[in-house]
């Protein structure tokens, strides 16, 4: 492959179009001005934090700047290798507790005094009203009356009350690369901030069965208040994303609803109990 060739990459981000560049680049074009202010913080505090990982994650090399032709900021970043998991089995679970527990503990120890405030950061119910409104999509899927329930008992956890910590704020596996069923590399890192750590804690129920769960929670050290904001995440992923993303973009969806699965195989509700 000779180093200008571009070829767009597959499956494409919901945020981002991507082109590989040669054998060893990718160019990442924000395809909103969201999308752009997210790239923003990434082109600003990836340097900063990227090192101090243990894992490869998408540091930028070339930054390119607005013009005529294309109005948002963009990055050529390092090809890194492996595939986004399709579903748990591509991953050595056991492996992936650990690195994942490694990856976010890493993480968290990075000096987060000066760094972005963040949604992801904040207590789950900033996402109360959207969550209430999307429940009843799901109707033909779930049986609304349980899940409100479930969802009540999360809002309902304690705040974090601790100084904050880094997060990546986007555990899934859309941005997780594997390769040879061992996580690779993190990417996306657009809604990272600091805050309270239990979005990244989502990871148990997005890329990991129950077993592996259960190790994840142990190396983490996360407390019961943190756990259920996490599941809350993880669940609120489910119950926004697939209705929003069900015939738009089916791959994301299915990693939505697969998290719903999860949490709510968590919580013993039998297929009987929420399913409509």
């Amino acid at each position: 492959m000779a180093e200008d060739t571009l070829i767009p990459l597959h499956p494409q981000g919901t945020d981002n179009k991507m082109y590989r560049l040669g054998k060893n680049r990718l160019v990442r074009l924000p395809r909103t001005k969201t999308s752009a202010e997210s790239l923003k913080k990434e082109i600003e505090w990836l340097p900063f934090i990227g090192e101090k990982l243990p894992i490869p994650v998408p540091v930028p090399r070339h930054v390119g700047t607005p013009s005529e032709d294309y109005p948002f900021p963009w990055v050529i970043c390092d090809f890194l290798t492996g595939k986004n998991p399709n579903n748990k089995d591509e991953l050595k679970q056991d492996i992936a507790a650990r690195d994942l527990a490694n990856f976010i503990r890493s993480l968290q120890k990075i000096e987060a005094a000066n760094g972005p405030e963040c949604d992801r950061g904040r207590h789950i119910k900033v996402r109360d009203q959207a969550v209430q409104k999307s429940i009843p999509l799901l109707q033909d899927d779930y049986d609304p009356k349980p899940l409100k329930s479930l969802w009540k008992k999360m809002v309902a956890a304690s705040e974090w009350r601790h100084p904050p910590v880094w997060i990546h704020g986007d555990l899934h596996s859309g941005n997780i690369l594997a390769c040879n069923r061992r996580i690779s590399a993190v990417i996306d890192f657009g809604l990272c901030g600091v805050g309270d750590p239990s979005c990244d804690y989502m990871a148990a129920w997005t890329l990991l069965d129950r077993e592996a769960r259960a190790t994840f929670r142990f190396l983490v050290k996360a407390s019961d208040d943190c756990w259920l904001k996490a599941m809350g995440w993880a669940f609120s992923m489910g119950v926004l994303g697939y209705p929003y993303y069900r015939e738009t973009n089916p791959e994301f969806a299915k990693i939505a609803k697969d998290a719903l699965d999860a949490v709510l195989e968590d919580c013993e509700m039998t297929d009987s109990s929420v399913r409509g």
